[in-house]
């Protein structure tokens, strides 16, 4: 049975330090790196806030 190893990194920040050793570790063992940062999911809360607004009338 093989496993593979998913690297989850939830800074707000690009290239933070988390990425780098997540990366650095990913090279190394091999598996997925994933970045959840928070600019690509900045577009969520606009949207969100104007369907609210709408809502209130």
């Amino acid at each position: 049975m093989e496993f593979r190893v998913v690297y989850i990194s939830g800074s707000p920040r690009r290239k933070s330090n988390t990425d780098i050793l997540l990366k650095a570790v990913n090279e190394v063992l091999d598996g997925d790196f994933i970045s959840f940062q928070i600019s690509m999911l900045n577009h969520v809360f606009p949207a969100e806030h104007a369907r609210k607004r709408e809502n209130a009338r």
